[in-house]
């Protein structure tokens, strides 16, 4: 599991970031998040019990300095989610 900074990364550069569950009943659900909006809630179920999530980003920006992006998983409302984040380093030209 990632966390902190990630990068430094290039303006312009692409970036992908894979959020895996394993387990739960029900099935969860993986959201990515940035700054309380929600950025990407499709995902898919695998094999073995494995909820994934793919976050691409094809052309990373100067607004993107410094961005958290956090995954988010949920299977009931019992429960408080769980998340992972990541804070992208970016050099800008």
């Amino acid at each position: 599991m990632l966390s902190g900074v990630i990068g430094p990364f290039s303006e312009g550069d692409s970036l992908h970031l894979i959020c895996e569950a394993e387990g739960g009943k029900p099935t969860p659900s993986l959201v990515w998040w940035r700054s309380r909006r929600v950025i990407d809630d499709s995902y898919e179920v695998l094999e073995q019990g494995i909820t994934r999530n793919e976050l691409f980003i094809e052309k990373l920006q100067r607004r993107d300095l410094m961005a958290t992006l956090t995954c988010q998983t949920t299977n009931n409302k019992i429960s408080p989610p769980l998340e992972a984040s990541v804070t992208l380093d970016i050099h800008c030209e």
